[in-house]
């Protein structure tokens, strides 16, 4: 296990409070259909500059263009995904239906000093500074900026500051990364009722947390998944209805997603994405108002999903909570309590860059209440393992959630 450093050290660092960062709108099907609407035929609407999705500008009031051109007009060119075709390919091969495993998370961290990619979508329909902001500020009493293009993920930004002051033990990438490699927790995607081309107007699409792949013996460790097609990975009980199958009935699922130019996009009103945390520690973050893309790639070994994108909004009560499962840097014996000595520090660096509501349709008056939060993926082919529920123990006392 990694050495720990106390909470304490790292205020010194932190400087959380005067955050640049921004965002607040259900990012469902009238946001997304906000580009164009006059749909794509086969256009892919990839981003360029090594930004993680495949996002299309929608100008805002008619502008567009780069970043210079949107200073120049006046205007911001928000980053939304590609809208949905006018039509389905032509296809002779029936409906598909594709499971991917996760096989790596891009947090945006660049050990290599180099600057975070942009990640993920404008979630608000604004570009907060110099336009307004979607809720009122509440620790900073500053409003926080949104990245290019609109983009809200003021959760990214606080994520990398976690693992620079941690000093690359909290939220490290290639640990996650590792821990999926050995067949650990990640989410599972589905797509349903797909036709297989580039553009199909409507699919299912569902996402499941996995807490990773069988054992090859009782009490062993997981299988090593050979990411061939044929890695069974179990489903979490909490992401599916009657918390068994088969059939796997989804709790998390949008009947109204579709993919336009090899761009699968979807919208989720609430799902879970499993972060490991360091090597020991597993949170699992509850996204509201969310949203799923990613391109499509037929291989030889199934189909995979390169550039893809999970956005949405985390709550600071629910990002407060799942800290309960973590070992506090300061006495690892302990967990990050509301009463541990070091949860007061990480209270002071989570609650400063909220920027965004919790809940889409809140007034612009609201208080900020959340994180947006982007996330990049690549996933690959795999199949449905069996349905377990892994109980999490409680390990703090149960004093009702915790507010900033």
């Amino acid at each position: 296990m990694p050495m720990r450093r106390p909470l304490l050290f790292w205020l010194p660092v932190a400087a959380l409070a005067g955050g640049a960062w921004g965002g607040c709108t259900l990012y469902g099907r009238d946001l997304l259909l906000a580009g164009d609407d006059a749909g794509v035929d086969g256009s892919s609407g990839a981003g360029d500059g090594g930004d993680v999705g495949a996002p299309v500008d929608a100008a805002d009031g008619g502008g567009s263009g780069d970043g210079a051109s949107e200073a120049d007009a006046g205007a911001c060119v928000l980053a939304l995904p590609p809208p949905p075709p006018t039509k389905d390919d032509s296809s002779d091969g029936g409906d598909l239906e594709l499971v991917l495993a996760i096989r790596t998370f891009d947090l945006g961290l660049r050990p290599d000093g180099g600057a975070p990619p942009l990640i993920g979508y404008d979630l608000d329909g604004l570009c907060t500074c110099p336009g307004p902001a979607d809720c009122v500020p509440a620790a900073s009493g500053q409003s926080a900026c949104d990245e290019p293009g609109g983009r809200d993920n003021a959760g990214g930004a606080l994520l990398r500051q976690f693992y620079t002051l941690s000093g690359g033990s909290f939220f490290s990438q290639d640990t996650l990364n590792a821990q999926i490699a050995a067949g650990l927790s990640t989410l599972l995607v589905r797509v349903r009722q797909y036709n297989g081309t580039p553009n199909d107007t409507q699919v299912e699409l569902s996402v499941y947390v996995s807490d990773g792949t069988p054992p090859l013996t009782d009490g062993g460790s997981p299988a090593t998944p050979s990411w061939n097609g044929q890695d069974a990975w179990i489903v979490d009980g909490t992401s599916v209805f009657g918390a068994n199958g088969p059939p796997i009935v989804p709790i998390s699922f949008d009947e109204s997603a579709y993919v336009a130019g090899g761009i699968l996009v979807g919208a989720l009103p609430d799902f879970f994405v499993p972060l490991q945390v360091d090597s020991s520690d597993l949170m699992v973050l509850e996204l509201r108002g969310g949203i799923v893309t990613g391109a499509l790639v037929q291989a030889s070994g199934g189909w995979s999903v390169s550039g893809g994108v999970i956005d949405g909004r985390l709550a600071a009560t629910s990002l407060l909570a799942e800290f309960a499962h973590v070992h506090d840097p300061a006495t690892p014996s302990a967990f990050l309590c509301p009463t541990s000595p070091s949860y007061a520090d990480l209270k002071g660096l989570i609650c400063p860059p909220l920027d965004i509501t919790a809940e889409p349709a809140a007034q612009h008056t609201a208080m900020c209440d959340a994180l947006s939060l982007g996330i990049g993926f690549t996933a690959q082919s795999a199949q449905f393992g069996p349905v377990q529920t892994v109980p999490r123990p409680t390990t703090c006392p149960d004093g009702g959630p915790d507010h900033c």
